[in-house]
């Protein structure tokens, strides 16, 4: 049976997300609940707790997004830019509805 997956690490930005290292090498991505648009600021923040999760490495992702949750198109193209995927290696996004 395999190991179970355990937190190692976590750090938060307070009303913007909770970044959670894994022992499987994974961060998980949970944006705080009272937030309904991911702009600029919000992605900056978690590439520096990424950076920090990650020993400056480029680490997977892991997105869980909630309910009603959307990027700003500033967003969006920060996030696909050089700087915006500094520490990211890989993306996933789990939802549980395609309306989301």
């Amino acid at each position: 049976m395999p190991d179970k997956i355990k937190i190692v690490n976590e750090a938060v930005a307070k009303g913007f997300l909770t970044a959670m290292l894994s022992n499987d090498g994974i961060i998980e991505i949970k944006w705080d609940s009272s937030l309904e648009v991911v702009e600029v600021t919000h992605l900056v923040k978690m590439q520096e707790l990424v950076a920090e999760l990650g020993a400056g490495k480029k680490m997977p992702l892991l997105f869980m997004p909630h309910d009603f949750l959307h990027v700003s198109k500033e967003g969006s193209q920060y996030a696909t830019s050089d700087e915006g995927v500094k520490f990211t290696l890989a993306i996933a996004v789990i939802i549980d509805n395609l309306a989301k």
